[in-house]
């Protein structure tokens, strides 16, 4: 038996058909790590620059160590670099100039750290990479050269940031151009309990088929900056916060930035007080998602996710193949459309629920706050319905300031409210329990004038036996009002 320790990673090799062990995970048998040195120069197919005399092949696995510094940390890979596993086992290792092809994965991790960085039309394809494997042990990948670097996990593979421990990935830089970019079957952040503080910086492109932040984790964070896109392909749910312990998990999309999914956009499967953020940065091009439809607060225990379209030019667009839920089961959900943001529905029946007919779902709210914030539903058979039927209380639509709700039809069902002093296109429809009321909202006595371009239904046909409220408040010499186009029922 041989036993080689390098920075932290232990190695048993017991022979030729057996199996080696990397703190639990299963790696297949070589004869000898093969230890970078770079004292003969920085070229990776030097074979003087590692410790056995001779380059690594696809059957050996090569380690960047940790330690007295070698001769030099900048590697540049040239043509046909190949390893079986790559371990970086510190910090400042930089691949440039040149293809490294891995037969197996690539791992980044130490105690106290260890990062590479691609750079310089460098390429690294693995079949996986993690960062941040064991608990307590943390790694960092940067992909980013003005002329374009890349990392590619092809197929089903998967990118792990922070499976017990703790990654962090950044892809490219302000200005970059033509940009780098980073592909994988999966994203996965934050995989174990133990994993929080996860951190993911796109600035250039970045396109995988399935995307989690928080599988079980928490307190991730993803930006999306200046220009930078993330394509979700696959036929999966985008998702932040699925597990119950992934909780405080961010998507922020700064100006310019554009997330595009193929599937819907999941804001708290069972985690809570997750959050999206799609804004302009306060200056600058507003940013967009485009989606099949969205989910706030998918389980009873999912609470406190919010979604916020912020800023002139932000923008979020469903194509018509899902309805979108703010509080499905779960409660004290929120989705705002602010500042000049808009929310455009797709499709000719997709319909827009704020809370639904669990008995878990109350508290949830969607607002429209500002001049130029408008939800859009053109669909000729698309509504807005906010209600609890099963007696929760609480849900509210509120169009402040300004705001506008451009929709086809508005439901307010029991232990639903619409409110505000903004506009309503279209009618609106008000069943048992339910209520219109100008100017507040959740009991805040605020007076104001609320437009509805369409009529105000309080016994509607549609909701036999059914009538629903107006609640006019009064202030010392002010009053609620409600300015009614159409008919008044």
């Amino acid at each position: 038996m041989q036993w080689f320790r390098r920075g932290g990673f232990c190695l048993f090799f017991l022979g030729a058909a057996s199996t080696a062990v990397l703190f639990g995970s299963a790696l297949p048998a070589v004869a000898a790590p093969v230890i970078w040195q770079g004292n003969t120069s920085g070229a990776w197919g030097t074979g003087s620059n590692w410790d056995t005399g001779t380059v690594p092949t696809s059957g050996d696995n090569a380690y960047l160590p940790q330690g007295p510094a070698p001769g030099t940390k900048t590697i540049g890979l040239g043509a046909g670099a190949v390893a079986n596993f790559l371990f970086v086992e510190d910090t400042g290792y930089t691949a440039q100039s040149g293809d490294l092809t891995l037969t197996d994965q690539l791992w980044i991790q130490q105690t106290g750290g260890a990062g590479l960085t691609l750079a310089a039309s460098g390429t690294i394809t693995a079949v996986n990479a993690t960062l941040g494997a064991d608990a307590g042990k943390s790694g960092s990948l940067t992909v980013s050269a003005p002329a374009g670097a890349s990392l590619v996990i092809p197929g089903a593979g998967a990118l792990t940031i922070g499976n017990q421990g703790t990654g962090s990935v950044r892809v490219g830089a302000f200005g970059e151009f033509p940009g780098s970019t980073l592909t994988a079957g999966t994203i996965q952040m934050g995989v174990g309990s133990s994993s929080s503080g996860n951190t993911m910086s796109v600035w250039q492109s970045v396109t995988t088929s399935n995307f989690i932040a928080g599988v079980a984790g928490g307190s991730n964070a993803v930006s999306i900056n200046y220009a930078g896109s993330l394509v979700v392909s696959g036929n999966s749910d985008v998702v932040l916060g699925s597990g119950a312990t992934s909780n405080g998990n961010s998507l922020t999309m700064n100006i310019a930035a554009s997330l595009s999914a193929s599937k819907n956009v999941v804001v708290g499967y069972d985690g809570s007080s997750n959050s999206v953020a799609v804004t302009q940065g306060g200056f600058g091009p507003g940013s967009q998602v485009t989606s099949q439809g969205i989910r706030l607060g998918v389980n009873a225990g999912s609470h406190g996710n919010s979604v916020t379209v912020d800023g002139p030019g932000s923008s979020w667009t469903t194509n018509g193949q899902q309805a979108i839920y703010v509080g499905v089961s779960g409660s004290n959900n929120t989705f705002s459309i602010t500042g000049g943001g808009v929310l455009t529905v797709g499709g000719t029946d997709k319909n827009v629920y704020v809370g639904s007919g669990a008995a878990t779902s109350n508290g949830n709210a969607l607002v429209v706050n500002g001049s130029g914030s408008k939800l859009v539903m053109s669909g000729a058979n698309a509504d807005l319905v906010v209600s609890g039927t099963n007696g929760q209380t609480g849900n509210v639509v509120q169009v402040v300031n300004g705001g506008l709700l451009d929709v086809k039809r508005t439901i307010v069902g029991y232990g639903g409210t619409l409110t505000g002093n903004g506009t309503v296109n279209g009618p609106v429809l008000v069943g048992t329990g339910g209520v219109v009321a100008p100017g507040g909202a959740g009991g805040v006595e605020t007076i104001g004038t609320l437009t509805l371009s369409g009529s105000l239904d309080l016994a509607p046909s549609l909701l036999p036996g059914q009538y629903g409220r107006l609640d006019i408040d009064i202030a010392g010499s002010t009053i609620d009002q409600i300015s009614v186009t159409g008919l008044l029922n």
